[in-house]
């Protein structure tokens, strides 16, 4: 979401070495130049291209902005720079990029898990198998019956003996079929069959509304008017629904419909526009916006825990399963063969 031309720890250690310096307002050309030495070869081109900017006499807006830095935080430091409060709007774009790292860092722990099982199962033990395991029964098949011997076990033996006779082939491709996996796995089309998980849609729901009322939160901090944040906002979700939601309050917020109306009326659920009315009757309304964030949080906390609860057995029963059919393929016709031999 946020990630424009660089990856978020980058992006994360420019904002923090800029918000420093703004804070003690140490040079842009010396912060530039500190930064390219922290930071990776992909983040010191761009930020080359940051103080370019500055020394052609741009805003520092318009630098990150031509440096391909993602619109949203340009937007924030845009704001800053109006109303005087640029380190403040540094602060908050190293805060979002903080919470949008520690979201990506949630979301993917769910798949931490599978990773290290279908590693286990495919680079360990099947090669295990096939090379020392399945060729030890070709001699056991030629005493048990044909029609005594599991197809399992017939198969797997088969395949373990063309494994051998060509290793220098089968080797290569067989590494070639694990990377072509791996790949897969991380594709943008396997995170998608993923995302159709009820459970997993849920999860990124609320991510993208965490996301999404932090962003408010910040932002509001620097003065950009809420119809401006929702529209902001509504560029950077994911979700349809909720993007739908905040470009509809862009609507009827500049109408002069109040935020916890506009809230209610978009669809937002009841104790999100309870939180909403009651900061704008206290005058915290940075507060609250910051409260249901973190409420969101919570949630997308609990749905990962859940998740990887579900998860676990689920792959424990279906290695339970491979690894029970591949025992039975080979005790029985040890036990017939055993008992053909007495």
């Amino acid at each position: 979401m946020i990630e424009k031309t660089l990856k978020i720890n980058d992006l994360l250690i420019i904002f923090e070495v800029m918000a420093d310096s703004a804070h003690k307002g140490v040079p842009w050309e010396i912060t530039f130049d500190n930064l390219k030495d922290i930071v990776s070869a992909d983040a010191s081109s761009v930020i080359e291209k940051i103080k370019d900017g500055r020394v052609k006499g741009y805003s520092l807006s318009k630098s990150l902005k031509d440096a391909g830095i993602s619109d949203i935080l340009c937007s924030i430091v845009e704001a800053g720079e109006e109303h005087g409060k640029l380190p403040e709007a540094l602060d908050r774009c190293r805060e979002i990029l903080k919470h949008e790292k520690s979201m990506k860092d949630t979301i993917k722990n769910i798949t931490i898990y599978p990773r290290i099982v279908m590693f286990v199962v495919f680079a360990i033990v099947i090669p295990v198998l096939l090379s020392f395991v399945f060729p030890r029964f070709r001699k056991l098949l030629d005493v048990v019956p044909p029609e005594d011997v599991p197809s399992v076990l017939s198969f797997m033996v088969g395949v373990s003996e063309k494994f051998a006779d060509y290793i220098y082939a089968t080797v290569p491709i067989y590494l070639t079929i694990l990377f072509i996996l791996y790949r897969f796995a991380t594709s943008p089309l396997a995170w998608r069959l993923y995302r159709m998980v009820p459970l997993v849609q849920r999860i990124e729901r609320g991510k993208d509304y965490t996301l999404s009322f932090f962003m408010f939160s910040l932002m509001l901090a620097t003065g950009i008017m809420v119809d401006e944040i929702a529209g902001a906002v509504s560029k950077i979700v994911s979700n349809p629904e909720i993007k739908r939601r905040f470009e509809r309050m862009v609507v009827l917020l500049r109408r002069g419909i109040p935020l916890p109306r506009t809230a209610k009326e978009v669809g937002f659920e009841g104790h999100i526009a309870s939180l909403l009315s009651t900061g704008e009757l206290t005058g915290n309304l940075e507060y609250y916006l910051n409260m249901i964030a973190h409420i969101k949080q919570k949630e997308v906390e609990i749905l990962t825990n859940r998740l990887l609860n579900y998860l676990q057995p689920v792959l424990i029963g279906g290695l339970v399963i491979i690894i029970g059919s591949i025992a039975g393929a080979i005790i029985i016709p040890t036990m017939k063969a055993t008992m053909a031999i007495r």
